[in-house]
């Protein structure tokens, strides 16, 4: 759990992140919400890029 805190810290961090290839894999409800989680606390603080080649 400490690591997983450190990286998030990390990702919160940097000027920009970029999410690529999203949509992939499948992912189950849990992961999506976390996922979802994820990009709701970085939009306020950094800029975000996602990109995929698959239709939602």
């Amino acid at each position: 759990m400490r690591k997983s805190k450190t990286k998030i810290n990390k990702i919160y961090s940097l000027d920009l992140v970029i999410i690529d290839e999203i949509g992939y894999l499948p992912i189950n409800r849990e992961k999506a919400n976390m996922f979802s989680q994820l990009i709701s606390a970085l939009h306020e603080q950094t800029s975000v890029v996602i990109t995929s080649n698959k239709g939602f």
